[in-house]
């Protein structure tokens, strides 16, 4: 989890660093500036912190089933693939002649899945929103997600 999120977290809820220091359960007369140092990337949150800040951007993006937004959408005529459920990502299907070296893809740490060809793509490049947990495998999300993208591809319909 970089800093970009977690300062994103608490801008988001609009909280004081002082209210971030006491969800985090941080102490200490140099706890506001441990908070800092997490946010600018100079210090790296212990596990028991990444966790809450994990709890709390899952919950944040929970909100979506307040919002009745689907878990998944397409848009760019079946092209792009939205998760809106945690864990969110992107997934943009793509011709192989536009970028053929897909292992740079999975280099960067872009999950990229081979399609059936429908409409001339060969690929899906997935970008994730949210951080995922070392222990969450998204495989099978990646998985659903090729299925509906090749569907909508091969006869218009998901």
């Amino acid at each position: 989890m970089n800093q970009a999120v977690l300062r994103d977290e608490r801008e988001a809820r609009g909280l004081t660093k002082p209210q971030m220091v006491d969800i985090l359960g941080l102490d200490g007369i140099h706890a506001e500036q441990i908070l800092t140092d997490f946010e600018a990337g100079f210090r790296e949150p212990k596990a028991a912190v990444l966790r809450i800040y994990e709890s709390l951007n899952r919950q944040r993006w929970g909100a979506s089933k307040l919002l009745d937004l689907p878990t998944w959408s397409l848009s760019d005529g079946g092209r792009v693939v939205h998760h809106n459920d945690w864990p969110r990502f992107v997934g943009v299907a793509i011709p192989e002649s536009e970028h053929a070296q897909q292992w740079q893809f999975k280099m960067a740490g872009m999950p990229a899945f081979l399609l059936n060809g429908a409409g001339g793509l060969n690929q899906i490049i997935f970008t994730m929103i949210d951080h995922l947990p070392g222990e969450i495998d998204a495989e099978d999300l990646f998985a659903e997600a090729v299925r509906l993208v090749e569907n909508e591809l091969k006869d218009g319909s998901v």
